[in-house]
């Protein structure tokens, strides 16, 4: 099997497979469709196994693209995990952020993975409280 990073955003499909594989909780549809319309940078890894192509990971960068960079949906198929995908998601993220956020930009994530973006130089932001609002449905 082979792994391709692509530097392109994953299909509306594919993020909701993606995430709900990955145990992560689920966007609406339209939410999905306007949000990766509005990413500042995706990439994809596919898997080439026998002949046939899938995605198996995605990371995103959302924001402003000057002031604020949000990275997000990380994701690699749990069965993939530990085999340096997520690593090539983020170093593909990496490269993306230093070459085009202007000096002391703030980027930031919601880390779920203990010890994983150390390395490219994250820290926790204590004693900043990490904090969401999940909108529902207007019935």
């Amino acid at each position: 099997m082979v792994f391709t990073l692509i530097k392109e955003k994953p299909s509306t499909k594919d993020f909701i497979m993606l995430r709900k594989l990955a145990g992560m909780p689920a966007r609406s549809e339209e939410g999905v469709r306007k949000g990766i319309g509005n990413s500042l940078f995706s990439v994809i890894i596919v898997e080439e196994k026998k002949g046939k192509k899938r995605t198996v990971g995605m990371g995103r960068v959302v924001g402003d693209g000057g002031t604020v960079y949000h990275i997000c949906d990380m994701v690699v198929l749990p069965e993939l995990q530990n085999q340096g995908l997520g690593t090539m998601i983020m170093d593909a993220i990496m490269e993306y952020i230093h070459n085009e956020a202007p000096e002391l930009s703030y980027v930031n994530l919601m880390a779920d993975v203990d010890g994983f973006y150390q390395k490219w130089g994250f820290k926790e932001a204590s004693p900043t409280i990490g904090m969401y609002y999940r909108t529902k449905k207007n019935t």
